[in-house]
């Protein structure tokens, strides 16, 4: 199921600075091993002013400290690549993680856990 898959995305996706360099966004020279600074993609940042972290849970979570927006990795990826559904968002995390297994069943998941018992009977 997606939230599954989603779950586990999070969960490989735990380097800040790699996130950050797979995305294309530019890490400031300041920041650590578990946290680096960048531009904030929610606005026009031109002094980096958004955290992208390793937090508590082990997790990505981003804060802008220019604008207040918050996000994990997922909704990171889908604000710098522009993404406008969940299952876009999880083919580009999945491939960013370097995991391409968790992209490819996504729409049949999907399909069958809206109530279907046999996937050959619908419209999938």
């Amino acid at each position: 199921m997606t939230v599954d898959h989603a779950r586990e995305l999070r969960e490989r996706l735990t380097d800040a600075r790699a996130l950050c360099a797979a995305l294309g966004l530019q890490v400031a020279p300041r920041g650590t091993p578990r946290q680096v600074v960048v531009c904030c993609p929610w606005h026009a940042d031109r002094t980096p002013s958004c955290s992208v972290r390793v937090a508590k849970d082990g997790t990505i979570a981003v804060k802008c400290h220019g604008c207040g927006e918050t996000a994990d990795a997922l909704g990171l990826i889908k604000q710098v690549r522009g993404l406008d559904s969940f299952p876009n968002v999880l083919r580009e995390a999945a491939d960013i993680a370097s995991a391409p297994h968790l992209a490819e069943p996504i729409e049949h998941q999907v399909c069958n856990a809206e109530g279907s018992d046999d996937a050959s009977d619908g419209d999938y």
